[in-house]
């Protein structure tokens, strides 16, 4: 049953935590299946379960690798503060939102700070921040009951933490991504472990 081995890892202590194991980071960097019984849950049944929330309205999905004809490894679920209008500034409307990043290839979900999108007013162009491990954060913001971790959870992720997120990979490990300025190409850049679960290329 999907989420069975997740719950497993998050309650053991015994348990080796998966996230920082070299081998399920050197397969994350590959883009291999990390668990063979595990099978991605319906990221949009959490986006509109997230969106349903109190809190929360659900501004969009972004799972086509941001248009760009590119791929990630991850879906953004992108939420904005119930009842906060957009502020309109130079012909853009602005809002704010934070970001829910699920990993597509493990039970693995992060957190990312508010960040502003601009939209043109006639709806023809908009830009926002891609995720990068600098913004993540270990609590959703305006989640002061913690629901969001809790949705999470019974779908079987697991929240990555800043503090390990943010370290750099063992063994000289790398991922293909553009998140945050990190490229391949790019040798003096120090892959983290969010690297490895949460990349982008275009």
């Amino acid at each position: 049953m999907p989420g069975q081995y997740t719950e497993l890892m998050m309650t053991s202590d015994s348990a080796p935590d998966f996230t920082v194991d070299p081998c399920a980071l050197r397969k994350a960097c590959k883009d291999d299946a990390v668990f063979d019984d595990w099978t991605e849950p319906d990221y949009r049944a959490i986006a509109n379960e997230l969106g349903a929330l109190p809190e929360y309205t659900l501004l969009r999905v972004e799972d086509d690798a941001y248009q760009s004809g590119g791929w990630a490894s991850f879906v953004e679920i992108q939420l904005a503060r119930r009842g906060i209008e957009p502020e309109i500034q130079n012909g853009y409307r602005v809002t704010q939102h934070a970001s829910v990043t699920l990993c597509r290839i493990a039970p693995l979900a992060a957190f990312m700070k508010v960040s502003d999108e601009w939209r043109v007013l006639d709806g023809t162009n908009r830009s926002t921040a891609l995720p990068c491990v600098d913004d993540m954060t270990a609590d959703f913001p305006w989640d002061e009951r913690r629901r969001v971790p809790d949705v999470l959870v019974r779908h079987g992720y697991r929240v990555l933490s800043p503090e390990v997120g943010q370290r750099t990979m063992p063994d000289g490990l790398a991922a293909d991504t553009l998140l945050g300025g990190r490229d391949e190409d790019e040798s003096d850049v120090a892959h983290t472990i969010f690297d490895a679960w949460f990349h982008w290329m275009d």
